[in-house]
């Protein structure tokens, strides 16, 4: 079958020395039942020629929130962060909004961050999403697995995650819905 979700491959990138991260939010008029994003992290290949080694899909994310986030992370989570901090909150149906994640991405040599402006930990309709920054740890579960480290969540309709960036030890974020 066809994948809706590659329609918006590279909506968003971010690139650090050998490594490119590429956001993939699902379009909202996308003719697909499936409603969450992906992002994934790709490794270049080095080649001892000058000629370009090429990228190679390191690891696909998804929205923890989800089936296929959820059973990615719990597999490569040695801390269960989700099963511990989330408990009963995790959607145990199909995940039926969409999400927008990998609105944004960023990566630096230890760590990447998707953001996901439109999520809900329940995945389903809510008076106004919260918006999740999803960050993860290069090392986290094993040499270059980019495991789940933290999860940040926005006040409703805020569109936490429209935005992201990382600096240094600094993350900031975009939350264009936000009302001071």
């Amino acid at each position: 079958t066809f994948d809706f979700n590659n329609l918006s491959f590279g909506k968003n990138i971010s690139a650090y020395e050998k490594y490119l991260v590429v956001g993939c939010p699902v379009s909202e008029d996308a003719p697909s039942d499936i409603k969450t994003g992906k992002a994934e992290i790709l490794l270049h290949n080095q080649s001892g020629s000058t000629e370009s080694g090429g990228f190679s899909v390191l690891k696909e994310l998804y929205c923890p929130f989800t089936q296929n986030g959820i059973s990615q992370e719990i597999s490569s989570d040695g801390n269960d962060i989700l099963t511990d901090q989330l408990g009963n909150l995790l959607v145990h149906d199909n995940y039926t909004i969409n999400d927008m994640f990998g609105s944004s991405v960023d990566i630096t040599r230890l760590d990447c961050v998707v953001g996901s402006p439109q999520s809900h930990i329940r995945g389903s309709n809510e008076i106004h999403a919260h918006g999740h920054v999803f960050v993860y740890n290069k090392d986290k579960g094993g040499i270059d697995n980019w495991g789940l480290i933290n999860i940040l969540e926005g006040e409703p309709g805020s569109e936490f995650g429209f935005a992201s960036s990382l600096h240094r030890d600094y993350l900031l974020v975009g939350s264009p819905g936000h009302d001071n």
